[in-house]
């Protein structure tokens, strides 16, 4: 049997089935992961995977939603890059760490580009930043002297440092990013702050941002149904991992509506602190890893390559691939921009600090790199609004 079949008797294939044709462009939307010691609301009795709405996933943290508002000046969101490495001082590529205003990453590195005369195919970056926000980050940009980037005057854009270092930076070479908010149209300030320095553990879903306004239909016309694909090859990467984010999403979700975010499902692939994977059914000792903090449940970023898991959490898996009709020609067709992968299914902010100012809340934490501020606060906040 392929292992894109869900058995028949599989409780998840009808679940599946009903939503197949109305819910592939839905966004099953955002949110993070840590140690669990939160009492968890009672399991919901419907299966998000039967729910043609479910672009606006259920969250972890029990009780009510409380009023707040994030982002409603750039300067309420502030982004600071980690790196994994500081430059060397020599080399051909100049690192120039900046900071950028109301600019999304790209179009920051391309108005860097056309200041400094750089090739924009040899410009790198670690990772995307928000648009509406003041965020720091590195870009590496080949053949540009230190004198004239910090000489650069470039509108929403800062020039703080340039370094000269041997290669070229590749997304997903950071640790991750520390996060400063400032909530406004608060209703009740001591109980955010109270309920925001209580958060341990969020679901790890991708944000909205990764999925824009239409990369999933867009998507699934390509990669589904066969479609032509975008020539520009940063589009069909974004494309490709809008589709894998939706499954992903479509797994978190349900492990969070059967209050199993954190606790083993039968056949899970589990992952350990430094990125290693491993079967849950190959340690006898797998859910006190989990438990402590030691290992966490993962889901697939679906791909020719990714791991499934088995047993019932592979059903899960394989229902959530099936009702995007991700199949072997749709991984066939991802390429090598998609080869599969798996994400933890939970995420611990770190550094997490929460106070009152003025009239509002300012929030500040830290979140390993691919990880969504805003999928933090929407635990807190339900819905996040925004200036967005």
């Amino acid at each position: 049997m392929s292992p894109w079949v869900v058995p028949p008797t599989s409780k998840y294939r009808c679940r599946a089935a009903r939503v197949h044709e109305n819910c592939r462009f839905r966004h099953f939307l955002t949110s993070p992961n840590r140690a669990l010691d939160l009492r968890p609301a009672e399991p919901q009795a419907t299966s998000i995977l039967d729910s043609v709405d479910a672009h606006d996933p259920p969250r972890w943290r029990p009780g009510p939603p409380l009023a707040g508002r994030i982002k409603t000046i750039p300067d309420d969101f502030r982004v600071d890059e980690i790196p994994v490495y500081e430059p060397s001082g020599d080399g051909e590529h100049l690192f120039v760490r900046f900071r950028k205003t109301d600019l999304t990453t790209p179009r920051a590195v391309d108005a860097l580009c056309r200041a400094l005369g750089a090739s924009k195919r040899e410009a790198g970056w670690a990772g995307m930043k928000d648009r509406h926000a003041v965020t720091t980050q590195w870009v590496s940009l080949f053949g540009v002297q230190p004198e004239a980037a910090l000489a650069a005057e470039v509108e929403g854009i800062e020039i703080l440092e340039a370094i000269p270092h041997e290669r070229k930076l590749k997304t997903g070479h950071l640790r991750g990013n520390r996060f400063e908010l400032r909530v406004r149209e608060v209703d009740d300030p001591d109980a955010l702050v109270e309920a925001l320095a209580a958060l341990r553990v969020v679901p790890s879903y991708f944000g909205t941002q990764r999925f824009g306004r239409d990369n999933l239909e867009r998507a699934s016309a390509w990669l589904v149904d066969g479609g032509r694909p975008p020539r520009d090859r940063v589009q069909k990467r974004f494309l490709v991992s809008a589709l894998q984010a939706a499954v992903f999403n479509s797994v978190v979700a349900e492990r969070v509506r059967t209050r199993r975010l954190a606790s083993g499902i039968e056949g899970d692939v589990l992952q350990t602190q430094r990125g290693g994977i491993f079967g849950a059914d190959e340690d006898p000792e797998a859910q006190g890893r989990v438990d402590s903090g030691e290992v966490m449940p993962t889901a697939p970023l679906p791909g020719k390559d990714v791991r499934w898991a088995t047993g019932e959490a592979g059903e899960l898996e394989r229902a959530a691939a099936e009702v995007w009709k991700i199949d072997d020609a749709a991984m066939g067709r991802m390429g090598k921009l998609g080869r599969g992968t798996r994400r933890g299914v939970l995420v611990r902010p770190v550094e997490l600090e929460a106070s009152r100012e003025g009239d509002g809340v300012r929030v500040a934490f830290a979140l390993p790199s691919g990880c969504y501020a805003t999928v933090v606060m929407r635990e807190v906040l339900g819905s996040v609004t925004s200036a967005d």
